[in-house]
């Protein structure tokens, strides 16, 4: 977000428009509820005889392009059973997967991975190895790329859906596909009573398949009036130079949504990377949850329906405290994996917010001046600190006097 909201200003100098305000009007993260993947994982996969326990899924975390496979907008816990067996790797190992020992390789949640790595992929599933993509639209869409020390998506073309053999359609590109519909069936050879996402708008197709592959649905979506039919569910069987599988769910409105918890972490982080981006105002969508049903458009606020504070509600709270109005505007940079704000308050009072971008990890810093207080991101206080600190994908702040500096060694 930064880098293309540092473009966006550019842009407006570029064309004579620097001395105006940047404002972003509507942002912000849904806290809905994703009906419970298990069961349509379990039968897809058992299809494919990797269902049991003893078979380990290899997940991404790469923090060099920011892709996940999992704990951003969708936890592994929601597709597969405590009992999993779970690797991580670096889109870099991606080269040495072996698929006899790691049969099971889940991607992201989303439509986008980083071409620099597509070889990598392709050779995975040409020895036999199975892609699962749990949900978030259409796989392979977008391309990563680094830019100028951020990543930034940019669509990828129809070239990569052909080297994997996969093909999709929507509304854009076939008239006849519905922008988005809730009729829905469970195909033939699977249990009529397994759950699935409401409502779809993304759509599987033959179109790449190559002979010896073939498309089996898992879930069909129709138009209203039954015209058009497509799989929004399926797996891609593959006996031509590929000679794994891709099983794909399409579903994005289960994928749009983030934990309460994680609704808290991203809430401030989002403020302080679009206020030393150079944005004057941010308005928060929204303040209060519809909360009539399980969409993600009812989940939005950072309280309930009833009113009842959300995590973000605090950790909103926490910032305004911290950056209150007439603040500095915050200063934003990272040493390896570790992000840090640094901003002055009216009062002169020195404030350092500091986080990294998944997980937890120990770091080391110089830390000179005095040190005042140190809270998380939902103001509660947190013992002193030292020149090590275990730093979260939560905020830790840090507030001293005018003299205070901190600094990632």
């Amino acid at each position: 977000m930064g880098a293309e909201l540092q473009g966006v200003r550019k842009q407006m100098v570029k064309h004579g428009m620097g001395d105006k305000e940047l404002w972003i009007t509507e942002t912000g993260y849904a806290t809905g509820r994703c009906v419970d993947m298990k069961p349509i994982t379990a039968a897809v996969l058992g299809k494919l005889n990797l269902d049991k326990d003893n078979i380990p899924v290899a997940l991404i975390r790469d923090t060099e392009y920011y892709y996940c496979s999992d704990r951003l907008n969708c936890d592994r816990e929601n597709f597969f059973s405590g009992k999993k067996n779970f690797h991580e790797i670096s889109l870099k190992e991606l080269k040495t997967l072996s698929p006899e020992q790691y049969p099971l390789l889940m991607l992201a949640p989303n439509e986008s991975f980083p071409m620099d790595y597509r070889n990598e992929l392709l050779n995975y599933v040409k020895e036999g190895g199975t892609l699962f993509v749990p949900g978030g639209g259409i796989p392979l869409y977008f391309n990563l790329r680094k830019q100028n020390g951020a990543v930034v998506q940019e669509v990828a073309g129809e070239w990569i859906q052909k080297m994997f053999h996969i093909g999709w359609e929507a509304f854009w590109t076939n008239p006849q596909a519905p922008a988005s519909t809730h009729v829905q069936e469970i195909a033939s050879g699977f249990s009529k009573d397994i759950p699935f996402p409401d409502v779809v708008g993304r759509y599987l197709s033959k179109r790449n398949l190559k002979p010896g592959d073939e498309l089996i649905p898992v879930v069909t979506a129709y138009s209203k009036d039954r015209s058009y039919s497509a799989p929004v569910a399926a797996i891609y069987k593959f006996n031509s130079e590929l000679k794994g599988n891709i099983v794909v769910f399409t579903w994005m409105d289960a994928m749009e949504s983030v934990s309460r918890e994680t609704q808290g972490k991203f809430l401030p982080r989002t403020y302080l990377i679009a206020l030393s981006s150079g944005v004057d105002k941010l308005f928060w969508y929204s303040f209060r949850s519809m909360g009539e049903n399980e969409s993600r458009e009812h989940h939005f606020g950072i309280v309930e329906r009833d009113l009842t504070p959300k995590p973000a509600y605090y950790a909103y709270k926490t910032l305004t405290e911290h950056c209150p109005p007439h603040s500095t505007r915050p200063v934003l940079s990272k040493k390896g994996e570790f992000y840090i704000a640094s901003w002055s308050k009216p009062d002169g009072d020195k404030v350092y917010a500091i986080w990294c971008f998944q997980g937890s990890k120990s770091g080391k810093f110089r830390i000179e001046g005095v040190v005042k207080g140190v809270k998380d991101h939902l103001g509660n206080r947190l013992p002193a600190v030292g020149d090590v600190m275990q730093i979260s994908d939560s905020i830790t702040y840090l507030t001293g006097d005018s003299a205070l500096s901190v600094m990632c060694e």
